[in-house]
Formats: C-alpha cells, sequence, structure tokens
C-alpha cells in the first residue's frame, strides 16, 4: 500500500509543464505587444498630414473662395426681386426652382463621378464658371422671366459644385486620412459660408445698390476657377 501511494504519474506532470509552457509563450507575447506599443508613434486625433498633399490644399482654398461668392445671390435674391417690381410670392417661387435643379444637379454630378474616365475636378471647374457667368446674368436682369433663367442654372451650378468637391476632396488623399480631409476642409471654408452674404449686405448699404455685390461675387468665383488651373496643368497631381 505505501508503494502504491508513493507511486508518481507521469502524466499530472506533462499536464503541468504543458501548462507552465503555455503561461510562458502568452507572458511573451504580451511583453512583445507592449514593446511594439511603446516603440509606434502616437497618433494625434486629426491628422494634419493632409496639408502635404497639393491637391487638398488648392481644392480646400478654392472651395473658400467658392462659398465667399456663391451663397450671396441666394440669399438677397429675394429683394432684389422685389427692387425689380416682382411680387414676394413669386420671388418665394424663385427657391423652389432653385432646390429643384439643385436636386438635378446632385444627381448629374453623381452619375459624373460614377464614370472612371471622367475627372470630377473638370466637373467642378464647370460648375464653378457656370456659377459665376450666371451671377454675371442676374447683374443684368430686368424681368421676372430673367430672374427664372437665373434660378435654374444658379441651382445646377450649385449641385455640380458641391457635389463634385465632396468627391474630389475625399480622393486627394489617402484613405485613412480622408476623415481628417472633409473635417479641415469644412472648418476651413466653412468661415466664409456666412462671410459672403454679410459682406455684400454691407456693400448694398453703402452703395445702395446690389450690382456691385453680385460682381464681386462673380469675380471671386472666377478666381476660384482660375485657382483650379494649378491642378489641371499638373496632370500627375489630377
Amino acid at each position: 500500500m505505501c508503494v502504491l501511494c508513493l507511486t508518481f504519474d507521469p502524466a499530472v506532470a506533462r499536464k503541468d509543464d504543458k501548462g507552465t509552457e503555455q503561461e510562458n509563450e502568452e507572458l511573451e507575447n504580451s511583453n512583445e505587444e507592449n514593446n511594439r506599443m511603446e516603440e509606434e508613434p502616437k497618433k494625434w486625433f486629426i491628422d494634419l498630414s493632409v496639408f502635404r498633399e497639393k491637391v487638398f490644399i488648392v481644392l480646400t482654398l478654392c472651395h473658400i473662395l467658392v462659398n465667399l461668392g456663391h451663397n450671396t445671390p441666394r440669399l438677397h435674391l429675394a429683394k432684389f426681386s422685389e427692387d425689380l417690381g416682382v411680387s414676394a410670392d413669386a420671388a418665394s417661387r424663385l427657391f423652389m426652382y432653385i432646390g429643384i435643379t439643385t436636386f438635378i444637379g446632385r444627381l448629374l454630378s453623381g452619375f459624373l463621378g460614377d464614370m472612371q474616365r471622367v475627372n470630377p475636378v473638370y466637373v467642378y471647374m464647370f460648375g464653378i464658371l457656370l456659377d459665376s457667368l450666371d451671377i454675371t446674368f442676374l447683374t443684368q436682369a430686368t424681368t421676372y422671366g430673367h430672374l427664372i433663367a437665373f434660378s435654374f442654372f444658379y441651382g445646377l451650378a450649385d449641385g455640380v459644385i458641391f457635389g463634385t468637391f465632396y468627391i474630389s476632396i475625399l480622393y486627394s488623399v489617402e484613405t485613412s486620412t480622408r476623415a481628417s480631409a472633409f473635417g479641415l476642409s469644412a472648418l476651413c471654408y466653412g468661415t466664409t459660408i456666412a462671410t459672403g452674404p454679410a459682406l455684400a449686405g454691407f456693400m448694398t448699404d453703402r452703395l445702395h445698390s446690389y450690382i456691385p455685390s453680385f460682381v464681386l461675387a462673380a469675380a471671386v468665383l472666377f478666381v476660384a476657377a482660375a485657382l483650379l488651373l494649378i491642378l489641371v496643368c499638373d496632370k500627375k497631381q489630377t
């Protein structure tokens, strides 16, 4: 009986050895992971490396100018229409035309953005030029029919501009930095969304006419379109 009590069971020892080996491997793996985390640099919440991309910088500067001039006629259209003798009800219908054609412009920009042979930067430039010419036409408007024509092309330009800009800005950087690119660009051009109409209102109060403010808005849009020539001429970047 005593011999049986002192008998050694090798199977139990093997199990203990395997458990010890597994624990050692787990400790080694955890130590390696900790060393890797210490060696890797800490990532910021906002990736500022997007400002190294030439296409991103040009598109952001261009859209800053676009928002400075694009929103001016829309916010002053009703008052400008009343100055031409158009009733308030008729002037309010102009925004309905703008909304319909904006929807068409967004669909058109999305359709063109899905085509691999179409560069969205060129479509974006076309929308800006159309917007600039349309606002220039508004300075010569004298009838309600002219205002309807302006609203049609203005909404179309609005849809094309903003539809293709978002596509262009997202594809101007790498996939890992698209969120930062979208947020930083919005932070930059968001300041001019309200600045343009306020500046136009100030000019109108001083000059007693909307024409100078509309001319300035068209000129700013033309400069924004000309700024994109930096990308058009540099085919590698585009």
